[in-house]
């Protein structure tokens, strides 16, 4: 029902043009606006960000379910198995910056100075464990088979007296709501809004922010923080976004839902859940 304040002017400059249409949308809508080119036409696209804690990572380990009995074990690596699936969520091994961190640790000695022979070593042994060792092995097994036939069911029939551990089972109910077929997942709220052909550094993606590790304090992991930390100070983080494009075909209002937020709110107590208590 919003008459565009722009006049199109036979002659003049199509670019000025443009720029003028562009900034009449931009103050008729409350979205963000974006021109975008798609199949070699220019339309505009509505967005919205999401409330997203920022910045914040993510990450979801698994090496704190070796310590958990069998039947709960299962259970755990089962909905992990579930979850990253869902949202389409990649392994440490495959972040963009966990090649610069194994080098660190294989070249321990020339980074840190004052490191010890013992020190040297082990961040040798713990780049060999991802590489090709029980860490390489625990990830890649978490891409496999299902660890239980039924989560439902096993979440449903293990009782325990710990309260840690009923807590986990809580907040893994809770996370099972969230990954039913119906539910959205991350890459639908994935838009580079400031997106540039060539850039000096890429933006902090979500695919880093919301990952799968196999620890999330070892020398590794803290390796990898410093390279993102490093890479923050010089660019923005990608957060889930609602956008749509306007094109001819456009027959709906543009519309948010509020899963990004009810599910970042359970990321958290989650993530916190298991650095707290195991």
């Amino acid at each position: 029902g919003i008459k565009l304040p722009f006049r199109y002017r036979k002659g003049g400059s199509p670019r000025l043009k443009i720029t003028e249409l562009y900034k009449a949308m931009d103050e008729s809508v409350p979205e963000c606006v974006n021109l975008e080119e798609k199949e070699g036409r220019l339309h505009f696209c509505l967005f919205r960000h999401h409330d997203w804690p920022e910045p914040e990572l993510f990450w979801i380990p698994i090496d704190f379910t070796e310590r958990l009995p069998v039947p709960l074990r299962n259970i755990v690596r089962e909905f992990i198995r579930q979850f990253v699936r869902h949202h389409g969520v990649c392994n440490v091994t495959e972040a963009f910056c966990y090649d610069f961190a194994i080098e660190e640790l294989e070249d321990w000695e020339n980074r840190d100075s004052d490191a010890s022979p013992k020190e040297i070593r082990a961040n040798r042994r713990l780049a060999d464990s991802y590489q090709s060792g029980k860490r390489a092995k625990a990830l890649k097994r978490m891409s496999g088979k299902p660890f239980c036939n039924s989560l439902e069911e096993a979440v449903r029939n293990y009782r325990t007296k710990k309260g840690k551990e009923q807590k986990l089972l809580e907040l893994i109910r809770e996370g099972m709501a969230q990954i039913t077929p119906e539910s959205p997942n991350l890459t639908d709220y994935l838009y580079d809004w400031a997106y540039e052909e060539e850039r000096d550094f890429y933006p902090v993606g979500m695919e880093s922010q919301v990952m799968l590790v196999y620890s999330t304090d070892d020398t590794l992991a803290e390796c990898m923080k410093g390279f993102m930390n490093s890479d923050y100070q010089e660019t923005y983080a990608l957060t889930p976004v609602t956008y749509r494009f306007l094109t001819p075909e456009t027959d709906c209002l543009f519309q948010m839902d509020d899963y990004p937020e009810r599910l970042s709110k359970w990321l958290a107590r989650f993530t916190r859940h298991i650095a707290d208590n195991f």
